[in-house]
């Protein structure tokens, strides 16, 4: 039987993120669609569903948070990762407080996976959490 595969949008700047996110989450058995920017992402989103979103927290435009507001009303129920360098607490502070579901630090690629796989409630194998 063929496993639907998860889709993941990723918006991030930086044309060498998307390709490895895209990259990544593709090997790993998702379906990770990148765009460059917020409004690419809005379009995106409007056409097509996602089970999860990660946003690069864009801090001197901020538009990662903004499109981070924008999604937690438009899709209540999506998590979002935030992807930024922006380590600091009160950086991961101000993304949950605009909607997102975990903060991750660039450049940790693990982290990132296990947070992917926790929020989309499985595993790159396709086995649910817990599950054998």
């Amino acid at each position: 039987m063929d496993q639907i595969r998860q889709r993941i949008l990723c918006v991030d700047e930086n044309a060498d993120v998307r390709e490895m996110l895209t990259a990544l989450l593709g090997a790993a058995g998702y379906d990770a669609t990148a765009v460059s920017a917020a409004r690419d992402a809005a379009r995106s989103v409007a056409r097509d569903g996602y089970d999860l979103f990660i946003l690069d927290r864009a801090s001197h435009t901020d538009a990662g948070l903004g499109l981070c507001r924008e999604l937690r009303v438009l899709h209540p129920d999506t998590p979002i990762i935030i992807y930024s360098a922006d380590a600091f607490e009160r950086h991961h502070r101000e993304a949950t407080e605009a909607g997102a579901t975990a903060c991750v630090d660039k450049p940790n690629i693990r982290p990132l996976v296990r947070a992917v796989e926790e929020l989309v409630g499985r595993n790159s194998a396709g086995v649910p959490p817990g599950g054998s």
